[in-house]
């Protein structure tokens, strides 16, 4: 629990969610991960809460949008445990205007299990790798630092794999020299219709994956667990975030 809650900025809506005063850079990130909830004050030159979010999806965009921006202006005073613990879970803690779950912790979700709608083609593990890399490669295109490097889909009908990188461009290098880190994406059938992919242990593009299963409805009974909760059986979320 914060001591003394930063101000908030006087355009903010009223509700839950707010922005700090004078603490945005511009980065321009929780208006691209939540047009719905966040815009730009009158002048331009700060972010704010437009307007609360009005569903769960919303909630989970603004959650996301809190955790990819470049600076922790955006910040939560309601007293929903579940937001709180969520907030917690994903490292955001300190987000949190009032006391969040004591028993809330960080968990890193790097596995997840779905189902493939009953009347949907039938698919090789190494298709739906190819698409997920597809749907990578798009999504990050535009990514004005770095350029998207992958490497061919490896697998067959059962297991597949992908390796992928965000490869600093060299008109931004930091002259360290620093090589390309890839990442990796596995998917393996468990049943018929039944699959599982994993990230790497630190839950390396988990978002990513998450984004391509909920907007597609091919996929149901999406279940996300860390690598603990995998091996135990749960507990398990229906949204990485």
């Amino acid at each position: 629990m914060v001591a003394s809650p930063p101000a908030p900025h006087p355009e903010n809506a009223p509700g839950d969610f707010y922005v700090e005063d004078g603490c945005c850079i511009t980065c321009g990130v929780p208006l691209d991960e939540a047009p719905e909830v966040f815009a730009w004050t009158k002048d331009g030159r700060h972010c704010i809460v437009a307007r609360q979010p009005q569903s769960p999806a919303s909630v989970a965009r603004t959650l996301r949008a809190m955790l990819n921006s470049e600076v922790d202006c955006t910040r939560y005073r309601g007293n929903d445990p579940q937001i709180g613990r969520r907030l917690v879970e994903i490292g955001l803690a300190n987000s949190c205007d009032l006391a969040p779950p004591p028993d809330a912790k960080p968990i890193i979700r790097s596995h997840v299990s779905f189902r493939i709608a009953d009347g949907a083609p039938r698919y090789r593990a190494a298709e739906l790798a190819q698409d997920l890399l597809g749907h990578i490669g798009r999504h990050v295109e535009g990514y004005r630092n770095f350029t998207f490097e992958a490497k061919a889909v490896r697998g067959d009908a059962m297991r597949a794999a992908i390796e992928f990188a965000l490869v600093p461009n060299p008109n931004m290098s930091d002259g360290t020299g620093r090589e390309a880190k890839f990442n990796t994406i596995a998917f393996e059938a468990i049943t018929d219709g039944e699959w599982l992919a994993r990230t790497e242990p630190g839950g390396a593009f988990s978002y990513s994956v998450d984004d391509w299963l909920q907007e597609d409805s091919r996929f149901q009974d999406i279940r996300w667990f860390s690598a603990e909760q995998w091996r135990t059986g749960g507990p398990y979320v229906s949204t990485v975030i």
